[in-house]
């Protein structure tokens, strides 16, 4: 990933005023009101064969989740796919993400990092010289972990079945993620490095499945630090040569997506 850090001087007084700021931005990522703005105002979608009528049901959380009550089908239990987006939104990447999940009988739930009141960072992440100043990885695997405990309280929710993905910033939270309470991981765009970081930190344990374009826009392939293949199930690594940060349009991409994901929920 690239990172901007010509904008940081830091004296020894700066020092202790960042280690101030840093102390206050771990609090604020665990802050249980800031946290429910993310998943209230994240995306929800239902697939279709949950319901009857034969339509799916997708929009923001708090619009969606509290019409499911009596629709899906009882006793119906849906593996759930918990998405983490990039640093601009859920974008066109994380829609047809989306979609191709949930048209594939999951239920994804992707949380607004966005809608926290403490992501005020509307120049950490520059479409244009495609550069962070800011790695906000403390908000996004607050996300993670509170959209976890979230979904686990979902009746209709397959507890045995519960996997993580992320795309781009997202991609990087997800290799950042260390538990082992998910099925498998997805890390898109990705590729496992930063400043504070090398690899992937989940148990070996658990499967991932890194895609990654080896001309993104985002990062470098040349500090590159996916290892996918040490960890255990259908892991992989798929490299897509000549391909950018966008990867969703990619049959390759779709297939392992699908497979990785079938594979694991045995089906």
């Amino acid at each position: 990933m690239k990172t901007n850090f010509g904008k940081m001087n830091i004296g020894g007084h700066k020092l202790a005023t960042l280690f101030v700021v840093l102390a206050g931005c771990q609090t604020m990522a665990n802050d249980p009101l800031d946290l429910s703005r993310a998943w209230d105002l994240g995306t929800l979608s239902i697939p279709a064969l949950a319901f009857e009528d034969g339509y799916k049901r997708q929009g923001s959380v708090d619009v969606v989740l509290p019409k499911l009550a009596g629709a899906i089908k009882p006793g119906l239990k849906l593996p759930v796919v918990v998405f983490a987006h990039g640093c601009n939104g859920l974008g066109s990447e994380g829609r047809k993400f989306i979609n191709l999940v949930s048209a594939n009988g999951f239920a994804v739930v992707a949380p607004s990092s966005l809608a926290r009141p403490s992501r005020n960072f509307k120049s950490a992440c520059d479409p244009r010289t495609k550069t962070f100043d800011i790695l906000p990885y403390d908000l996004r695997l607050a996300e993670v972990r509170d959209a976890y405990r979230r979904v686990l309280a979902l009746p209709w929710a397959d507890k045995e079945n519960i996997f993580l993905a992320g795309f781009s910033e997202g991609g990087g939270a997800v290799v950042r993620y260390e538990g082992g309470e998910f099925k498998g991981i997805i890390a898109l765009a990705t590729n496992c490095g930063g400043r504070s970081h090398q690899g992937i930190a989940a148990p070996t344990r658990v499967p991932v499945l890194v895609i990654y374009g080896t001309n993104d826009e985002w990062s470098s392939q040349f500090d590159f630090h996916c290892y996918p293949q040490r960890h255990g199930g259908p892991s992989r690594l798929l490299r897509l040569q000549g391909v950018g940060t966008a990867v969703m349009h990619m049959p390759q991409t779709r297939k392992a997506m699908l497979s990785f994901l079938a594979t694991l929920r045995g089906g």
